[in-house]
């Protein structure tokens, strides 16, 4: 039994979903199995937490952490927790990442290097369910993994046009994985688990709510460079997802929409309030053509792994060079900061004079572009 995690379960499940507290505690804690074991008192002088947290955390059993852990390795679900080296790196940066995520499928998707999500109305247009298809189609032929609800309307033809075109995509649901959310969508559900991932930051059988869908809208945008709108009414939740997407700093596209259509109103909104318009997939590669250059990236690590095999040491530092020329300044700065060795992000932030929050992003642009690699206590160094 892997002891560590239990207590990563046990904290989430007292802090609870959507807390920031919990990325506060695991950025102070190597362990948090060293903060489950810390009095009172050193919990209180963290500072941030209220009498109420301290007497939730008292009372969060341990033992239903262990058998949550239990439930979902018997159910072949994968569990990784905040600042794992499996952890979604573009997750990590939002404010309130989950301390835990509970994964059925590929966990690698999670950390693709282009990754968009496509959300909207779950009363769909036929028009809405055609451009939510070959939207989500069009990108996968580029690489990208599709992020969306697990819903039906827009998320399931997402979905779908993501698994016919032999793509990755990600369902993340507002309840336990296993428990019996619109059943309409269980085969689904299923075929995405065989390719990509189906996740949740709920434990197993935990029911969904109105509330619960909110809070997990958080992770759709946070798990991707940008999310697209199709079809948001005046109250939808996908304004939720936007605004959240524009919180965290990622990129927002809409379908522009007859006015006419009940549909429109949301989507204008985000319209006027500045997202860019797109009417195909196209429109959304061309966003990051320079940002991720998939061809170079494939070029560069099958270069580095041939050059590996063959201990061509000295041609791979001459590779690497040419590549360094196409980097921003601070990109080449923090780049050029981890040529003496692996350093923990706090020594990198120090030396380079970059806040932690815009050196995050930096950090995981290097890591897409195949040229810094995460280790665990949020150490990095050069690949």
């Amino acid at each position: 039994m892997n002891d560590e995690i239990i207590y990563d379960i046990w904290l989430s499940l007292a802090l609870k979903p959507g807390n920031r507290k919990i990325k506060m505690v695991k950025s102070i804690y190597k362990k948090v199995s060293e903060f489950y074991f810390s009095n009172e008192y050193e919990k209180r002088i963290l500072g941030f937490f209220t009498n109420s947290d301290l007497l939730t955390l008292e009372k969060t059993s341990l033992e239903n952490a262990k058998r949550i852990f239990e439930k979902s390795i018997k159910l072949g679900y994968k569990i990784i927790s905040l600042y794992d080296d499996k952890y979604p790196k573009l997750l990590e940066q939002i404010s309130n990442p989950p301390g835990i995520l509970y994964v059925n499928g590929d966990e690698s998707c999670l950390n693709s290097k282009f990754s968009i999500a496509i959300v909207g109305t779950r009363k769909a247009t036929q028009l809405g369910a055609n451009m939510a298809y070959d939207i989500s189609s069009g990108l996968c032929k580029s690489n990208a993994v599709i992020v969306s609800g697990g819903a039906i309307g827009i998320d399931f033809f997402a979905h779908k046009g993501a698994l016919d075109s032999n793509g990755k995509t990600i369902a993340v649901l507002g309840c336990g994985i296993n428990y019996p959310y619109l059943m309409q969508n269980y085969s689904l559900r299923n075929k995405i688990a065989l390719s990509g991932a189906v996740i949740s930051e709920y434990p197993p059988d935990t029911p969904c709510g109105p509330h619960t869908f909110p809070i997990r809208n958080r992770i759709i945008s946070g798990l991707t460079l940008g999310t697209v709108i199709i079809e948001a009414g005046e109250k939808s939740g996908s304004l939720i997802t936007a605004n959240l997407a524009n919180e965290q700093n990622r990129d927002v596209f809409v379908l522009p929409i007859d006015e006419n259509n009940p549909r429109s109103v949301g989507s204008n909104l985000l319209i006027r309030d500045g997202a860019s318009i797109i009417t195909s997939a196209d429109d959304i590669i061309s966003q990051y053509k320079y940002k991720i250059n998939f061809e170079k990236n494939n070029r560069i690590n099958e270069y580095i792994n041939k050059k590996s095999k063959n201990n061509d040491s000295n041609e791979i530092r001459e590779y690497s060079k040419c590549i360094e020329t196409d980097l921003n300044e601070n990109l080449k700065l923090v780049y050029h900061s981890l040529k003496n060795g692996k350093k923990h992000i706090d020594d990198i932030s120090s030396e380079v004079n970059i806040k932690m929050k815009d050196l995050l992003p930096i950090l995981t642009e290097l890591e897409l572009m195949g040229m810094v690699k995460a280790l665990s206590g949020r150490m990095y160094e050069i690949i």
